[in-house]
């Protein structure tokens, strides 16, 4: 998802205001993903990729295009030390979720387009669990 300075900045400033600090070991690294390897981008903010890390997708996969979300996991798989955990959440597509789940996906979908962005990956149960095979291939 393209980031923009004053993209990332601002949802920095929005943590500071609800009282989240970011514990020490914490770097937020802005990136257009679909132009730079996550790699590549933690490089220039002086990441050690012989040191384990966490890296947290939360809230990303949705505006990633599928292809993209797939070159972003191995790039964390080639890049980053042994040990190193990643996690994401994703939106199942209707046919996946459970009939009290699509009400909460519509309203997140709605929520998202309401602020102009777009949301490009929405996952069936075989998709989400495909997502470890295309890394490793």
């Amino acid at each position: 998802m393209p980031q923009p300075p004053e993209q990332h900045a601002r949802r920095l400033r929005r943590l500071a205001r609800a009282g989240v600090e970011a514990p020490p070991g914490l770097h937020f690294v802005p990136a257009d993903l679909a132009r730079m390897p996550v790699t590549e981008a933690l490089a220039e903010s002086g990441f050690d990729g012989w040191r384990r890390a966490f890296f947290s997708l939360l809230g990303l996969r949705y505006y990633l295009e599928p292809d993209v979300l797939a070159e972003t996991a191995r790039s964390i798989a080639g890049g980053a030390a042994v040990g190193s955990e990643v996690v994401l959440d994703h939106l199942l597509d209707a046919a996946s979720s459970l009939p009290e789940q699509r009400e909460r996906r519509g309203a997140m979908e709605a929520h998202v387009a309401k602020r102009g962005e777009r949301s490009f990956s929405l996952h069936s149960t075989a998709a989400s669990t495909a997502l470890p095979a295309a890394v490793v291939r």
